[in-house]
């Protein structure tokens, strides 16, 4: 390229020389003009009569394909891990200044640089404490990565900046001069407050900061800070800024300067407000807990205005998912029509109602069960007490055999309302999933009796569809419980596999499922048994550490004693060595704890509403252990 051929590409390290090699370039190819922005835009334009000059404005078309060839020249010379910083800027102006504010060391470089010197002590066997590598690292870390500088002046008056983006509050006005340094005099244009956050992450509030535009640094006034409450220390090249017991603030000796580097915050915390204030002590004990301080305020620990609410927190998880969620609002609401209606209600055909303060919580599919009951006009059915009669003993041999029969059936929706069942059983009626599956395994030819048990559930959706799973009621533990039906399945004689785990009081996860193989024995299906719901419990237990909360033991109750003797006992037996060598894996488990096996009777396991049809009694002694209720 004519001009250009010695150009180098822009890095994160070497800004100066090409910014002196670029600028050279614009200006012999005419395009220097659009990076000064469009106040350089020219006016008139001189003919080619020399000193004559017509004027002649510039058309916008002109200046806007000038400007696009200044930026096209100045991206084709930045190097891919500076591009990708300005890729969506169009105009010169922009372009230019986003470079300026690029200069220096990237921090993903120098964490790369500090990551690389951890490596290599590793291979050394020297291991460091993840405190110590944030230490070092922040300490490493050059001061334009480490906030704004400020000058401490123990001589000042008050606070000064030149910056008027600082301010979190300002108020204009003719407020004198001030002398400085070079004994001239300069303006003080206006007044405010500012926000900052010290390297020891606490948040300090300058109060009355004069905005002096001239001004080159910005000073912290210790007179003022004497002032409102706090101590200083200078001496041994340190300055400590304290309040109380506390030390908020640290600097170090600059030549002959004090100086300390902070970020600057557009809204937050003020430090210097009264001892009582509730905010101050939630960052002043680690961010405790509203809950917490309320305790400590009841018994006279720390002091505290009445009725005052705490204020969500930067540094919390709370208030930062609180701050994330109103911004994905924000950006969401400028590309879809949308309002923000509070707290969830409904979500996929499921009511949501809580009680805050008796901390309860409850899911309801009342409102689908009843549009699904009026959709295959069974709304006026009479009730039943179970979701399938006793008496009831389905199997193939029900199924149509011939094309009248099968002709009759065909204009019956039952794929259509088995599906439809198959929905609320998933959301929140465990209650129905042994039914349900039962019914499920005729959908390809389904007879007259198989419709009749599908009527049969609808009537007893008809008379609990305001039964709804019900949260709060308990201990945050995960309890499972497992049970098997041996050779209920009359067409393969095989066994039905239950579980169910409950988790703060109410149900979270439920399974009825017919087993693969045929088994030989109770014990064999209740190990089947037992295996599955292993399964299921390890991965709840990974998930609910993922929430930060760990479960202490992870018990799955059944009860078969012969069972949780086969999954202790390794040992070769004639009975148990056609057992498939996948649910001996069950026994590898136990072994490394990450699982427990407690006996439990059957008349208090909830599972066996999933497995076989139970008696009323039952099934309202099952539902009532697993959370679910009316409210």
């Amino acid at each position: 390229m004519e001009g250009s051929s010695t150009m180098i590409r822009l890095t994160n390290n070497n800004w100066q020389i090409w910014k002196s090699k670029m600028e050279d370039i614009l200006y012999c190819k005419d395009l220097y003009e659009p990076v000064e922005g469009d106040s350089a835009k020219p006016k008139d334009m001189a003919d080619a009569e020399g000193d004559s000059a017509k004027p002649k404005d510039m058309a916008d078309a002109d200046w806007t394909k000038l400007n696009q060839k200044a930026v096209g020249t100045i991206k084709q010379w930045l190097d891919d891990s500076v591009y990708h910083h300005v890729a969506s800027e169009k105009s010169a102006h922009e372009l230019w200044k986003k470079l300026e504010s690029l200069e220096g060391t990237s921090v993903a470089e120098h964490l790369n640089e500090f990551q690389s010197l951890i490596n290599q002590l590793s291979v050394m066997k020297m291991t460091l404490e993840d405190e110590l590598q944030a230490s070092l690292l922040l300490g490493s870390l050059p001061d334009s990565h480490q906030g704004v500088e400020w000058i401490v002046d123990t001589g000042a008056c008050y606070h000064a900046t030149p910056n008027r983006e600082f301010f979190t509050t300002y108020k204009a006005g003719d407020l004198g001069t001030v002398k400085m340094g070079n004994t001239s005099y300069s303006s003080i244009v206006d007044i405010g407050d500012i926000c900052l956050q010290t390297e020891l992450v606490y948040r300090l509030t300058l109060k009355d900061v004069r905005h002096i535009p001239d001004l080159r640094l910005n000073l912290i006034s210790g007179d003022a800070l004497d002032k409102d409450g706090f101590k200083h220390y200078l001496g041994g090249g340190e300055w400590k800024l304290s309040k109380g017991s506390m030390v908020v603030a640290r600097g170090k000796l600059w030549h002959s300067l004090y100086r300390t580097h902070v970020k600057v915050l557009k809204n937050g915390l003020n430090v210097v407000q009264a001892e009582s204030s509730l905010n101050l002590w939630h960052q002043r004990l680690g961010h405790m807990s509203e809950k917490g301080l309320r305790i400590l305020v009841r018994k006279s620990h720390i002091p505290s205005t009445k009725d005052e609410v705490l204020d969500l927190c930067d540094y919390c998880p709370f208030g930062q998912d609180a701050q994330m969620i109103a911004v994905l609002k924000k950006e969401m609401s400028k590309s879809f029509d949308m309002k923000d209606m509070g707290q969830a209600r409904q979500i996929l055909g499921m009511q949501i109602t809580r009680d805050r303060k008796a901390k309860r919580l409850w899911l309801s599919q009342e409102k689908y069960i009843e549009r699904v009951l009026e959709r295959f006009n069974m709304q006026g059915a009479k009730e039943v007490s179970c979701p399938l009669p006793s008496h009831l003993k389905l199997s193939k041999k029900l199924c149509p055999s011939t094309e009248k029969e099968k002709d009759e059936m065909s204009s019956v929706p039952y794929s259509s309302v088995v599906g439809s069942l198959m929905y609320a059983m998933v959301c929140t009626r465990p209650d129905i999933a042994h039914a349900v599956g039962m019914v499920s395994r005729f959908l390809s030819n389904p007879g007259k009796q198989h419709w009749e048990a599908v009527k049969w559930i609808l009537r007893y959706l008809r008379g609990t569809s305001n039964l709804c799973l019900s949260f709060g009621n308990g201990e945050p533990v995960l309890e499972g419980y497992t049970d098997a039906d041996m050779a209920g399945d009359l067409d393969h004689r095989k066994s039905t596999s239950g579980y169910v785990f409950t988790f703060a009081g109410g149900v979270v996860s439920w399974q009825s499922k017919l087993q693969k193989c045929v088994v030989l024995s109770t014990t064999e299906a209740e190990y089947i048994a037992v295996t599955e719901a292993g399964k299921e419990l390890l991965w709840l237990v990974r998930f609910l550490l993922e929430l930060g909360m760990q479960q202490e033991d992870a018990i799955v109750f059944c009860d078969s004693q012969s069972a949780i003797d086969l999954s202790k006992n390794a040992t070769y037996h004639s009975r148990t060595k056609h057992i498939d060598v996948r649910f001996h894996w069950l026994r590898d488990v136990i072994e490394n704890q990450q699982m427990k096996r407690k006996k439990i009777h059957t008349d208090k396991n909830p599972s066996d509403m999933l497995t076989k049809i139970v008696s009323k009694d039952k099934l309202e002694l099952c539902c009532r252990l697993v959370g679910m209720n009316t409210k």
